[in-house]
């Protein structure tokens, strides 16, 4: 579930059972969006790098409106998600 690093937007709903894991810097959420059960949301370090070197700034990932995450699916080193546009 969505901890100190992450922030949802109004009419966002996340499944219990979901989870957004924010190990490389914030993940930001827009508006609108449904976070199914057991979907997978990772802002993490790709394996070539180390997370203990200095200097290494956050990266936030960025996650726009009205978007579906259905029902166990993984989104991993993407820093942003396009909006829906209608």
């Amino acid at each position: 579930m969505p901890n100190k690093w992450s922030r949802k937007g109004p009419r966002t709903v996340a499944h219990p059972k979901a989870r957004i894991i924010t190990e490389a810097g914030p993940i930001c959420i827009g508006e609108g969006n449904l976070i199914e059960e057991q979907a997978l949301i990772i802002n993490g370090y790709p394996e070539n790098i180390m997370p203990d070197v200095e200097g290494m700034e956050p990266k936030s990932m960025t996650i726009g409106t009205i978007d579906v995450f259905e029902v166990g699916c993984g989104i991993l080193l993407v820093l942003s998600i396009a909006s829906l546009v209608m």
